[in-house]
């Protein structure tokens, strides 16, 4: 390897170390200017007490979630959410196309 040789190589690895030192730069700034100013603090915790005994005490009979289930064949492929206003006559459909 030749002097030449040897002056790019040292030219490129300190080129590759001012990019990071600019990259690093970048990001710090971009933190401070992020932050939330100073006059914005997080307050007291504020205690909301336990549950009243009258809705802890409610029991949902056994089944009644498979009761008001219902499982109907449909077209629509895989999807994530589902709106069905029944008693209008139509429904959305929210799906992730396949891929992306």
């Amino acid at each position: 390897m030749g002097s030449r040789d040897l002056q790019c190589v040292m030219r490129g690895r300190h080129r590759g170390r001012k990019t990071a030192i600019v990259l690093v730069a970048l990001i710090a700034a971009w933190w401070v200017l992020s932050a939330p100013p100073a006059y914005l603090t997080v307050g007291p915790s504020v205690d909301l007490g336990g549950a009243p005994a009258t809705i802890v005490a409610v029991q949902a009979p056994p089944g009644a979630l498979g009761l008001a289930l219902e499982r109907v064949r449909s077209d629509v492929p895989g999807h994530d959410d589902l709106l069905l206003r029944e008693d209008d006559g139509y429904a959305f459909v929210l799906s992730k196309q396949a891929g992306s």
